[in-house]
């Protein structure tokens, strides 16, 4: 098979659990994925403080939390998958949580090659957008919709420049 690995994190122990049996149940993959348990408590973690620090990664895939309440989460008649709050709702929402994987981004540098985030509200996808173009250490953003039945979802992707600061020796 290919020559990958598979690191997903997660804060809920009933998700964990749950992906725990997917992939027991797929013995071909079993060594190749590693769950990290995020504390749910304290200072919101992503990636930073959670990432092996001596590894790189090729991508990072989120797909964040969508809503800042639960009572947002009953605001769009056309939302038709049910998920448990950790799912759905975190402090700021969307956006708030995709902008700390950017900022994290910027900190982390090429730990990971590309990142990237699904985005399920249209106002946090163009605030998100202008939030990348104004990040001097952002090297390349790429977007793209996704439209399935009544559902539609943006998601955008960046890179990382290799040094904070554009610093060349000649």
């Amino acid at each position: 098979m290919y020559n990958w690995n598979f690191v997903a994190t997660e804060i809920d122990p009933e998700s964990i659990e749950c992906a725990q049996q997917n992939i027991q149940l797929n013995p071909d993959i079993e060594s190749k994925i590693e769950i990290i348990q995020v504390p749910n408590e304290g200072e919101r973690r992503i990636l930073k403080h959670v990432l092996p620090a001596s590894r790189t990664f090729d991508f990072c895939l989120c797909n964040p939390p969508f809503f800042d309440s639960l009572e947002q989460t009953q605001q769009n008649p056309k939302r038709g998958c049910p998920a448990t709050s950790s799912e759905l709702v975190t402090a700021g929402g969307e956006f708030s949580f995709v902008k700390q994987i950017i900022d994290e981004s910027l900190e982390l540098l090429t730990t990971v090659r590309w990142y990237s985030s699904m985005i399920g509200r249209k106002a946090s996808y163009r605030k998100l957008l202008g939030y990348l173009k104004h990040q001097e250490g952002i090297e390349q953003v790429q977007t793209m919709e996704f439209c399935q039945g009544r559902q539609v979802r943006w998601g955008i992707a960046w890179t990382v420049k290799e040094t904070s600061t554009s610093t060349t020796e000649q």
